[in-house]
């Protein structure tokens, strides 16, 4: 299980700081009476009735502090401003929908999963979508196992609809490795590397099988449309809600990899790279392969002991968690702060972290074992 530690030194949290303190009032026998005519009665009886407690009330010491993002170094132009300036430079996105903040959490079995999407700063003044995307599903077995699976994708940022392409091949692989955990519980890791240019081939076309004016879906029609103008990059993780090995509780997260959004494994607060260093910098490539109708994923399994964390990242966030091959400050606070699970503001705070180039959409998901 975790051991509450402190926050690191990197920055304040504000968040926690938060504290909203109601109290309900329900004095002892108070009671107020009104006069009701009973059937066959000839004189009005007094009933007594509970009188209905008052609104809760914040108390004189409740306090609101407000959400600062961290920021590491010089704080950038564009978020020196309030979103509402004059300066006009968050737009709201032209069509379909911005995705400013999307956010989940929630649990299954011992695991806790906290996932967020953030719209990029260069997305935001040039009045364009969020292009990450995420999908998040649950397998419980009639044995009572139960997996947590998530998927990734980061649009790449030449592709016109990528946005679309992002969202629904993230959805759809989401889905068939739920239908592959389903059909061999015991075997699916073996299933997925032998069938996986079947399975990139399947979600593939579900995402190029659009219905003109589907929701979000791109405004030319079908036949116009080339793998370029929605391509996307993929990462997913399935992790068991229960050890695998009774000895050590270690347990096996199998993880798939196409293009450049990186994955963490996080132990003793320490972060270590789990996807390929893509040219031996630290930093993954901007040019990158795509998931629409790749043949082959990088397909590995990830030993996650109690206390461990799964970190999956688009490179708007795992790019400026180490360099070099040390991690940064970011790399540092993080390590620290999501070694337990945190609220869910206190994490869509974390991911919203202002540094100098970073400017592109970030999505963060991890997954904590043991919680």
């Amino acid at each position: 299980m975790f051991n509450r530690k402190g926050k690191g030194e990197g920055f304040s949290s504000p968040q926690s700081e938060v504290e909203f303190i109601a109290e309900a009032f329900e004095p002892e026998n108070s009671a107020t009476s009104f006069s009701t005519v009973v059937e066959d009665s000839a004189e009005p009886l007094e009933v007594p009735v509970s009188a209905p407690p008052p609104p809760a009330q914040l108390t004189d010491n409740a306090s609101l502090a407000p959400i600062v993002a961290p920021v590491y170094g010089p704080k950038t132009t564009f978020g020196s401003m309030p979103w509402w300036s004059e300066k006009n430079w968050w737009k709201v996105a032209e069509s379909g929908e911005g995705n400013d903040v999307r956010a989940h959490v929630g649990t299954v079995g011992d695991l806790a999963l906290a996932v967020t999407s953030v719209r990029g700063h260069k997305h935001r003044l040039g009045g364009a979508v969020n292009q990450d995307s995420y999908a998040t599903r649950t397998v419980t077995l009639e044995d009572g196992r139960s997996f947590i699976i998530v998927v990734v994708c980061d649009g790449m940022g030449s592709a016109q609809f990528s946005s679309y392409g992002a969202r629904l091949f993230s959805q759809n692989m989401a889905l068939i490795l739920s239908m592959t955990i389903n059909a061999a519980p015991d075997e699916f890791h073996k299933i997925l590397i032998e069938n996986q240019a079947e399975t990139l081939q399947y979600v593939s076309e579900s995402v190029l099988n659009y219905r003109n004016s589907e929701f979000d879906a791109p405004t030319i029609r079908r036949d116009q449309i080339t793998i370029r103008d929605i391509q996307c990059t993929m990462t997913f993780a399935i992790v068991p809600a229960f050890a695998q090995n009774a000895s050590d509780k270690t347990r096996y997260a199998t993880m798939g990899f196409i293009g450049d959004s990186p994955a963490f494994l996080l132990e003793n607060e320490e972060w270590h790279r789990v996807d390929e260093n893509k040219d031996g910098s630290g930093i993954w490539s901007s040019a990158t392969e795509g998931a629409i109708n790749s043949e082959k994923m990088l397909l590995q399994e990830v030993a996650m002991r109690p206390g461990s964390a799964l970190l999956l990242t688009s490179d708007g966030v795992g790019n400026y968690m180490r360099f070099e091959e040390k991690p940064t400050s970011l790399g540092h606070d993080l390590a620290t702060r999501w070694a337990q699970p945190v609220g869910m503001l206190e994490f869509i705070r974390d991911v919203s972290f202002e540094t100098q180039s970073a400017d592109d959409d970030r999505t963060a998901a991890v997954i904590w074992v043991d919680r």
